[in-house]
């Protein structure tokens, strides 16, 4: 024997539980698309600045003019679908790429 409601909260609260885990497991995989669709410049690039570097430094170990940093970054953030280095960090980390 057993309280309807009580079996009815549980059940709901298993089943949101279950839709929270979807969820996670869905934006982990959208957000290894979205990392996979980097090119390897762009993915060292937001990397650099995530880590908190200025554009003129990567430019300079990297060899590349900063006007390509900068595109480099603005095309990363497009693929990555974030609009500002705060996000752009969040995401890293949450991805296990943050230095």
């Amino acid at each position: 024997p057993f309280e309807s409601v009580a079996f009815l909260q549980a059940v709901n609260k298993a089943l949101r539980i279950h839709t929270d885990q979807q969820q996670k497991l869905a934006n982990g995989l959208g957000l290894q698309a979205r990392l996979a669709s980097l090119s390897e410049r762009e993915r060292t690039v937001v990397t650099q600045v995530a880590a908190g570097h200025r554009n003129r430094d990567i430019a300079q170990q990297l060899g590349i003019t900063e006007r390509m940093v900068k595109i480099n970054r603005q095309k990363a953030m497009e693929k990555l679908q974030v609009g500002h280095v705060t996000e752009l960090v969040r995401l890293l980390d949450q991805a296990g790429l943050s230095r």
